[in-house]
C-alpha cells in the first residue's frame, strides 16, 4: 500500500493473507478462483493471477467472468493477441455473455478496428439493456463514428431505466449539442443553439449534483466555441472534488 504506516500495512497484509486463505479453502468453486486470480492481479502478483483464472476456465469453461478478468489481466500486460484469443474462445462458449461482448469491443478499440468495435459494443448493450456503462460506451462508439442521431437515442434509452445517472445526462446534453443543425430547425435562434435550450438539456443534471452535496450549479454558455455549455458548481471539499471526478 503506497503511503500507508506501517501499522496500515501490517492490518493490510493480515487481511489479504486471511482473505487468501479463504479463497484457497474454496479453491474447488469457480467463483473462488476466479475471486483470488482478481486479487492477485490487484496487489501485483501476476502470474499467481493468471494462473488462478486459467484454473477457472479449465474447471468451468462456460464461466465468462474468468475470460473477462484474465482478458483484462493481458491487457495490463500488452498482451492482445492473447487477449484476442481467449475472448472470442469465450463468446464461443457463451455468446450471450455481455460482458465479453464489451470486452472485446475495447479490445478492438485499442486495435483501431472501429466498426468491429462498434458492433461489439451494441450487441453488449443490446444484451444488457439496463447497463449504465454498457450504454455508455456504445453511445461515445456511435458518436465518434459520426452517428450523434444515434447515440443520443441510445442515451435517451439507457434514461428511461437510469434516468437520475449523471453521466448519461452530460452525454445527452452533449450529443445533443452535436445535433445542432437537427435541432436548430426546433429553436427560434437560428444558426446556433439557444441558452434555453441548453439549459433544458442539463436541467436534470442538477438535483443529481445537489444531492452529492454541489451548492451554486450553474450553466455558462462558452464563448470561444460555439454550441459548447460549461457546468459550473461549488462543493465543500478537495476530498468531495475528487470523489465526484
Amino acid at each position: 500500500m503506497n503511503g500507508a504506516t506501517p501499522a496500515q500495512q501490517a492490518s493490510f497484509d493480515k487481511a489479504a493473507a486471511e482473505y487468501i486463505a479463504a479463497q484457497h479453502f474454496n479453491a474447488d468453486t469457480v467463483e473462488a478462483r476466479t475471486s483470488l486470480g482478481g486479487f492477485y492481479a490487484n496487489l501485483g502478483r501476476m502470474d499467481e493471477a493468471e494462473q488462478q483464472l486459467k484454473a477457472a476456465i479449465a474447471m468451468d469453461p462456460d464461466f465468462a467472468a474468468a475470460y473477462a478478468n484474465l482478458a483484462d489481466l493481458y491487457r495490463v500486460q500488452n498482451r492482445d493477441a492473447e487477449s484476442e484469443k481467449l475472448l472470442l474462445a469465450g463468446l464461443g462458449r457463451s455468446p450471450g455473455s455481455s460482458e465479453l461482448h464489451h470486452a472485446y469491443g475495447l479490445l478492438l478499440v485499442r486495435q483501431e478496428r472501429k466498426s468491429e468495435a462498434l458492433a461489439a459494443f451494441g450487441t453488449a448493450a443490446k444484451l444488457a439493456p439496463a447497463n449504465i456503462r454498457f450504454a455508455y460506451v456504445y453511445a461515445v462508439a456511435l458518436d465518434s463514428e459520426g452517428n450523434s442521431k444515434a447515440a443520443l437515442a441510445e442515451i435517451r434509452r439507457a434514461l428511461k431505466t437510469n434516468g437520475s445517472d449523471t453521466d448519461l445526462l452530460i452525454a445527452a446534453a452533449t450529443f445533443s449539442a452535436c445535433r445542432g443543425s437537427a435541432m436548430n430547425r426546433k429553436m427560434p435562434s437560428g444558426t446556433s443553439i439557444s441558452m434555453t435550450w441548453a439549459k433544458r438539456l442539463v436541467s436534470p443534471i442538477e438535483p443529481a449534483r445537489r444531492r452529492n452535496g454541489a451548492s451554486d450549479w450553474r450553466v455558462f454558455r462558452d464563448l470561444g466555441e460555439d454550441g459548447r455549455f460549461v457546468e459550473r458548481f461549488i462543493i465543500r471539499s478537495w476530498a468531495e472534488y475528487v470523489r465526484l471526478r
